[in-house]
């Protein structure tokens, strides 16, 4: 019986093609790594800059000093937005919401009155809610409705 495996011509035939195969396969590897490492783009994708999915909304709010009031946004919000006050930094955020936030005025000193702030609010605008559901009328049969 003849042993194959042991003969010259056999190890050298497979150990070459072992070696291609190899090389190919880590050839794949090396361009599967930089294909996934480059930001390839199939098909014409288009994406929005931040600041266009970003509602603002402005307003200015009056508060007695050392006195809360609640601020309820013209349009809400999916989430709490980003809030910030321009001109004085007499004040404190207590709360905020999707759709109000709570001021408080600080006191300072011995002193009275009330206080303007200006705030700007920027954030992802709440989905609109869905129409109301319109009532489906009963049907009358025909024998119901009085003849004239």
């Amino acid at each position: 019986m003849k042993n194959y495996a042991s003969s010259p011509g056999f190890l050298t035939r497979h150990s070459l093609l072992l070696r291609r195969t190899a090389g190919v396969a880590s050839a794949f590897a090396w361009l599967a790594i930089i294909l996934g490492c480059m930001s390839l783009s199939i098909g014409e994708r288009t994406t929005l800059p931040d600041d266009r999915l970003a509602y603002t909304q402005e307003g200015s709010v009056h508060v007695e000093i050392g006195q809360e009031l609640d601020v309820y946004y013209p349009v809400p919000y999916a989430l709490p937005p980003n809030l910030e006050f321009k001109g004085l930094d007499s004040y404190t955020i207590v709360d905020q919401q999707p759709d109000h936030f709570r001021v408080r005025a600080k006191m300072e000193g011995n002193s009275s009155g009330w206080v303007a702030y200006d705030w700007t609010a920027r954030g992802v605008r709440a989905p609109l809610p869905p129409p109301p559901v319109q009532p489906v009328s009963a049907a009358v049969p025909v024998e119901a409705v009085a003849k004239p």
